[in-house]
């Protein structure tokens, strides 16, 4: 399963199945439960899905980069380095999730949405970002850098 391009096809339909599970049909249950004052709950969820495809999107990109960078030959040779890039790749993940709350919050401030509903959409970003980068790397990054994840050395 650490071969390419098994890992990167892997990491794909694992994306895009998110996406569809979170998109569509958790989507559509925050739009039946949600009260918004001013636009509709198919613009809503238009926005909502938009998003979510923005940020899987860009996890797709530093995800299928770390296993780009993890099958190079020189990484083996350059843990610490590649440790330190992980580490990086994982707080951008991070930020990737915080920056989509911040732009559901901005576009829906009039709106009356409840906290729990940004905290639902928060939640439901992190699936898409860091937490599919994590799973991701731990069991599909390259055979140089299989234990460079958080708990790979616990977990293999």
């Amino acid at each position: 399963m650490r071969k390419m391009p098994l890992n990167y096809l892997l990491t794909l339909m694992s994306s895009a199945t998110l996406w569809i599970v979170l998109g569509i049909f958790i989507g559509n249950s925050i739009g039946d439960s949600i009260t918004l004052a001013t636009i509709s709950v198919e613009s809503f969820l238009n926005i909502f899905r938009m998003l979510l495809g923005i940020i899987a999107v860009l996890s797709l990109v530093l995800i299928f980069y770390w296993f780009y960078y993890g099958n190079k030959a020189s990484t083996a040779g350059e843990l610490d380095r590649a440790k330190k890039k992980y580490i990086v790749l994982f707080i951008t993940e991070i930020v990737f999730a915080v920056i989509m709350l911040i732009v559901f919050i901005i576009l829906l401030i009039n709106e009356g949405v409840e906290s729990y509903n940004y905290a639902l959409i928060f939640v439901l970003g992190s699936v898409l970002t860091f937490i599919l980068f994590w799973v991701s790397t731990l069991y599909l990054s390259p055979k140089n850098v299989k234990f460079l994840p958080f708990l790979a050395k616990k977990i293999f």
